[in-house]
């Protein structure tokens, strides 16, 4: 399939404009921690990662009418490699869409969530030209694989809502969590899929990332209805065994790991608020560094953030306004840490 592909350059100016709106920066006073606005005036970037190279490509949902893009920053310079996606309006207020962007060599995934039309669903694989192979439909997989649905006597959908994706380069893998089915999927280069492990409770796996042990770090947003303190973060060996690593976490949406092997964990929210979007509280969301004395807040005061990705030079990246927020307020913001206290 062939879709549009644009290109345009930013100015120095607005690519590192000083992020000044409701966000703390909880670093040593004696550290210049600093935060910037890298890309505005989105709607709902949902994922993104970095490359080695330090090249950024976010996942955007994008409004309905224009569609969702897949978006590449390398140096200023800001090329958009795929447009059009589908964007699926979920119980009329929920966008869901592209969800998340992953990197095997120079190759570039994208993963689309809950949607009717094609390529919902899926895992995609960028051509040249604005083009993309569907690697995996992975809706049509949870149908007759998932031990949920697969005796299903009905023959309609399943609420698979693909949302976050890691590439272990040593396994040649992707790992994909589907939070709708609550499970953790593996996805070859060719499409063969399985399922690594599902969960019965609930809990609305999120984000992944690959550990530096190896293992799959996948953060457990909670059930209903978010409680504060009732999210997590769990170990997944390749052979599907569980553990929880991290507790006491409100709705953790993205999980990461920097260069010396430290977590980073983003909370969406602080939890439950009967007055907010779909339940949430407003500019509550936070940045976490897990440490074995607990968990330091590096950033608070974040809007419904969704994706988290840590570059190989220390800097992180962040989506900002990534869910229930209004069309084009959506940034990705980068923060130049401190050292961990």
């Amino acid at each position: 399939m062939a879709i549009a592909v644009q290109s345009r350059t930013l100015g120095l100016a607005s690519l590192l404009t000083m992020a000044f709106l409701a966000i703390a920066c909880r670093a040593d006073p004696d550290c210049e921690a600093q935060v910037y606005s890298v890309f505005e005036g989105l709607t709902e970037p949902r994922g993104l990662t970095v490359g080695s190279d330090g090249v950024v490509y976010i996942a955007e949902v994008g409004p309905p009418e224009a569609g969702g893009r897949i978006i590449r920053i390398d140096d200023g310079q800001v090329d958009t490699l795929l447009a059009g996606l589908p964007v699926f309006t979920h119980a009329n207020e929920e966008r869901v869409g592209a969800s998340a962007v992953a990197l095997r060599g120079d190759q570039v995934y994208v993963l689309i969530g809950e949607g009717r039309e094609s390529p919902s669903s899926s895992l995609l694989l960028t051509r040249s030209g604005g083009e993309f192979d569907v690697v995996a439909d992975l809706h049509a997989y949870i149908r007759v694989a998932h031990p949920k649905y697969a005796n299903r006597l009905d023959p309609g959908p399943v609420p698979s809502n693909p949302f976050a994706v890691a590439y272990h380069d040593a396994q040649d893998l992707f790992y994909v969590v589907d939070s709708g089915v609550n499970a953790l999927l593996s996805v070859e280069s060719d499409g063969e899929t399985n399922i690594v492990v599902t969960w019965d409770n609930n809990p609305v796996p999120t984000g992944v990332a690959v550990g530096p042990d190896g293992n799959l770090y996948v953060a457990h947003f909670s059930p209903l209805p978010y409680l504060a303190g009732t999210g997590s973060v769990v170990r997944v060996t390749p052979a599907g065994e569980v553990s929880e690593v991290v507790a006491d976490l409100t709705t953790p949406i993205g999980v990461a790991f920097d260069a010396a092997g430290a977590m980073y964990v983003l909370e969406f929210s602080g939890g439950f608020d009967p007055d907010g979007p779909e339940l949430f509280g407003r500019e509550s969301g936070r940045l976490l560094r897990v440490g074995d004395g607990g968990n330091e807040v590096v950033m608070d005061g974040l809007a419904f953030p969704t994706g988290l990705a840590v570059a190989p030079s220390g800097a992180i990246y962040l989506t900002n306004f990534g869910g229930l927020s209004a069309p084009y307020t959506g940034a990705v913001l980068r923060l130049d840490p401190c050292p961990a206290s």
